[in-house]
């Protein structure tokens, strides 16, 4: 999967104080953290210095409102990341609850990659696992500067000040808020190394009372792709190949262009887009195309085909991965053997919110609207389409209805799309890319098909000998 690449390139970066402070001025009065990660078994990438588009803040922001803002490098998919990210980093800075808040992070694969996959993707279960340490310690270090600010403000040892619940406190009873402190903390050290807690002394993580933090879902204020409105908005919907391989032989597009809203029709590699001022307007124009598809190269077999196929393959020896011990004895000492075949269809994903992205494109630059999984493997595929640098591509990633995967896909499909799109309307108009529920049923990934064959040899006590799988 070439999105993903090496993991001994990370990207994860050490930052100077000076470039810490230097940075951290930039975006007004507060205090924004910038992380280190000593622990990533990671080859470091250039420093920040000499990344100039680089976005300080990895984890952290506190402002003098006494809002404490996590940066969350995971897609939210109802999943709970927002929740439990969030969690952890206000366990280890002592905040209260109510003070938090979320905000995703930009594509920037620098700080935000997944440290078990080496690029920014969510997936695979990760998001606590890859993160749990990396947001102790942005919490942890965060509560440190804090600390080391209230002790230089009131002359007293670190060692006599305890914090709790979003309050800095002196043995005296002098105390302070986060936001009291922040501008004061930004111009503190960043620690090197810092304490974590106990988990016997956790306070958040663990408790069932915390309200989540992916707010808007239950009462419609949520802000997801098909809500985003921007001045001069366009829609597009694209008619897709009825089937895999089929591309377009010829299309007449006068009926389409004649559908009131209809401002454009473009041929884009994965067939035709029609462009109109609303979602109806393109649709509209869309079923008024008249398209002749070339189905010479197109899949012709069917699903019951390929099951048949991989039945078939099944039979044969194949590649071992795992053997241990000899199977023959196995086999012949057991006094019961079992067999089981295992069909699993392709099943469509079906996700509550189907594919959509929004996407405007200014000279060299471009920014895109949308819930993204993979941002790192999008902004390469973006970046590569217009030929620009991908730290060029600005991804603003929204709440995702759902995904199981088919937003990760290597291919960046509707993203991809969206884009070329946008390109070929020669026009910073924004563009809002909707796949109907039909488009993705049809034409969008579908989750593989597998074939697994089982055969396990028992001994008289139920005890399994031996055992052979094909998958």
């Amino acid at each position: 999967m070439k999105v993903l690449g090496d993991i001994n390139k990370l990207g994860v970066t050490d930052i100077s104080r000076r470039v810490f402070l230097k940075k951290t001025a930039t975006v007004g009065a507060g205090f924004t953290l910038a992380m280190s990660l000593p622990f990533a078994q990671a080859a470091r990438q250039a420093p920040l210095a000499d990344q100039a588009d680089t976005i300080a803040n990895a984890f952290v922001r506190i402002s003098p409102d006494n809002s404490v803002t996590i940066i969350i490098k995971h897609a939210e998919f109802g999943q709970g990341v927002f929740t439990g990210l969030a969690t952890i980093v206000a366990e280890e800075m002592d905040a209260d609850w109510s003070q938090i808040v979320c905000e995703a992070a930009p594509a920037n694969k620098a700080l935000y990659s997944n440290l078990s996959f080496g690029a920014q993707l969510t997936g695979g279960s990760t998001a606590i696992s890859n993160s749990y340490t990396q947001m102790r310690e942005a919490g942890a270090s965060a509560r440190y500067m804090l600390v080391s600010a209230a002790a230089k403000k009131w002359q007293v040892p670190p060692s006599e000040i305890s914090v709790s619940k979003g309050v800095v406190t002196h043995l005296s009873g002098r105390s302070a808020s986060f936001g009291d402190l922040a501008e004061a903390a930004a111009t503190q050290d960043v620690p090197e190394n810092v304490s974590l807690k106990d988990p016997k002394n956790f306070t958040l993580i663990g408790a069932e009372v915390l309200s989540r933090k992916d707010m808007g879902k239950t009462d419609g204020s949520a802000i997801f792709t098909q809500d985003i409105k921007l001045p001069g908005m366009l829609t597009a919907l694209v008619a897709h190949a009825p089937r895999f391989g089929a591309t377009v032989k010829s299309f007449s597009d006068g009926k389409a262009k004649a559908v009131k809203g209809v401002v454009n029709v473009l041929q884009i590699p994965t067939g035709i887009a029609v462009i109109a001022d609303t979602f109806w307007n393109a649709k509209k124009g869309r079923d008024a195309l008249q398209i002749e598809w070339d189905q010479s190269a197109a899949m012709s077999d069917s699903s019951d085909d390929q099951m048949r196929r991989y039945i078939e393959v099944a039979k044969e020896p194949g590649v071992s991965a795992n053997a241990h011990g000899d199977l023959a004895v196995g086999f012949n000492a057991a006094t019961q053997i079992i067999e089981a075949e295992y069909e699993y269809p392709y099943l469509a994903h079906a996700t509550m919110e189907p594919m959509n992205c929004v996407v405007q494109i200014r000279d060299a630059d471009v920014e895109l609207w949308y819930g993204c999984q993979s941002a790192t493997g999008d902004q390469i595929a973006v970046a590569e389409a217009l030929k620009i640098a991908p730290e060029k591509v600005k991804i603003n990633s929204l709440f995702v209805g759902g995904s199981f995967g088919r937003r990760a896909n290597t291919h960046s499909d509707y993203v991809l799309e969206a884009t070329l799109i946008a390109k070929a309307n020669q026009s910073d108009a924004p563009v809002k890319l909707v796949w109907t529920r039909e488009d993705d049923t049809q034409s969008g990934y579908f989750r593989p098909m597998y074939f697994h064959k089982l055969k396990a040899g028992l001994d008289s006590n139920g005890k399994i000998i031996a055992g052979n799988i094909v998958l």
